[in-house]
């Protein structure tokens, strides 16, 4: 575990060449786990050695494990680093399989397919009678507490930085620790946790592995934004000073003092004075007031001032990203960035991707927790039919709001630039749980009903007595028959 989490930092696979020593790690540390469940289940068959029925699936379990471990060994050293040319006709180094990190998965996928199929087929090693529903209760809780340990480290990272937290940056704050707690909410309140049949449960078993893929992605995300929260207010602010200079610059020196004066003030919301730490924006400002052989804003001075004040409008722009160790896409050549808007791309890309996942990934926690609701019971009440239409529909509908990211227009500049990416989630996370609720009252409420009419009806028939005593007609009545 110690070794998976030292070089799971690491683990690049869009530069693996770069972390060639990390990836041949990780194959070893790979064949030594598979080997250490071996020695475990061999000592396991040691000690239930006289009971026969265990003795097949043990060995063919440990077989598997056994190739496993070597096929893992194989891949050691398909990251052997060999020498090379680029197309420059420079030497350089390169991997000789770079895709041979792919074998990880497939060996994966296949050896806890082979387990499984043999636990299905010898019931003696399935999750039968074991503390399954516990241990992926306990497995669920710690992916939730990696979100916690997230967000602890997106709010330090905050109260380092800025000089002044907003009341809406705290309820960010708030809506991310909800969103755990509705997670939390719905996996352990709202999911069948009884014990049932072995295939099912195995199936149930597997599918917390998407689950847990969901909620960590969810969590993850979550974190993310708030930090986007605040580092949009400083995009926001500085690519407003720069495009609505005001009529009164009316020279290249006033010009240079109202960039430098905005500079100053938002670098002033930081603790410290540190966007000059990241971006040198003194060196443009200087180059700007160097012209003055052609009038302002003339033809010839936008030629001569353009590339200047794009620099900077970008430079300061990654200098805002960096100051919060928001950092882009790895290359091992810094100089590979052609401009500062090649940067500021890389680094806007890299929140893009948050909010794909953030919002696909919400969506499938709620998705998959509505495939093992259905998984959990095999009779279901027409409520608890209607609590997984619920999560379903829910789900996709939050999974679609990914497609911002692929859009482009004032709607959705205004819903990325906006305070909603994270209550949007909560929000419907706790629409589900109060219909959910609603539902189990409801439905709670028409079993006790029917239960109360089913004993009735017993009590009726069991006691012939009290039917012939409800049966026999009022002495009144009698009395007026007679009279009559």
């Amino acid at each position: 575990m110690t070794g998976f989490a030292m070089v799971g930092v690491i683990y690049d696979t869009t530069n693996v060449g770069y972390h060639a020593r990390a990836f041949q790690a990780m194959s070893m540390i790979l064949m030594t786990s598979r080997l250490i469940l071996i020695v475990q289940y061999g000592v396991i068959l040691l000690y239930v050695r006289q009971y026969r029925n265990t003795r097949i699936p043990l060995l063919a379990t440990m077989a598997t494990l056994l190739i496993a471990a070597v096929v893992f060994l194989g891949t050691y050293w398909g990251f052997d680093v060999v020498d090379g040319t680029d197309p420059s006709g420079e030497a350089t180094t390169r991997l000789a399989h770079p895709d041979t990190y792919l074998a990880w998965y497939v060996v994966a996928v296949l050896e806890a397919t082979s387990v499984l199929a043999i636990s299905c087929t010898w019931r003696v090693v399935s999750f039968k009678r074991t503390h399954l529903v516990e241990r992926v209760g306990l497995l669920t809780l710690i992916m939730m507490g990696e979100g916690i340990i997230s967000i602890t480290k997106s709010v330090s990272q905050i109260l380092w930085n800025v000089r002044t937290v907003r009341g809406s940056d705290i309820g960010i704050i708030a809506s991310c620790v909800l969103l755990i707690y509705f997670i939390w909410v719905l996996y352990f309140d709202q999911i069948e946790h009884d014990r049932f049949g072995t295939i099912r449960q195995q199936i149930w078993a597997m599918l917390h592995f998407p689950l847990h893929v969901a909620i960590l992605l969810t969590v993850e995300g979550g974190s993310a934004l708030i930090l986007w929260s605040i580092i949009k207010r400083y995009l926001t602010a500085w690519i407003n000073v720069y495009v609505d200079i005001p009529d009164s610059v009316n020279s290249t020196a006033g010009l240079v003092a109202y960039l430098e004066n905005a500079i100053s003030t938002i670098d002033g919301w930081n603790k410290q004075n540190q966007l000059a730490q990241f971006y040198n924006y003194q060196n443009n400002l200087t180059s700007l007031s160097a012209i003055t052989a052609v009038p302002y804003n003339s033809t010839q001075w936008q030629d001569q001032a353009e590339p200047i004040l794009t620099d900077l409008l970008y430079g300061v722009l990654n200098a805002i990203f960096e100051q919060f160790a928001v950092v882009g896409p790895h290359l091992p050549n810094h100089s590979a960035y052609e401009s500062q808007t090649t940067r500021t791309n890389a680094l806007m890309n890299v929140f893009g991707t948050v909010f794909v996942y953030f919002y696909l990934a919400a969506g499938c926690f709620l998705i998959a927790l509505a495939v093992m609701y259905w998984f959990g019971k095999t009779q279901k009440t027409i409520g608890e039919w209607l609590s997984i239409l619920l999560r379903t529909i829910v789900g996709a509908g939050l999974a679609v709001l990914c497609l911002f990211s692929f859009t482009t227009g004032t709607a959705t500049t205004a819903f990325i630039f906006s305070s909603w990416q994270i209550p949007i989630v909560v929000v419907c996370y706790f629409i589900v749980i109060t219909l959910d609720n609603l539902l189990l009252w409801r439905t709670n409420k028409l079993v006790a009903k029917r239960v109360s009419n089913t004993q009735l009806s017993i009590a009726k028939t069991c006691n012939p007595a009290h039917n012939q005593a409800n049966k026999a007609p009022h002495p009144d009545v009698e009395t007026l028959k007679g009279s009559s």
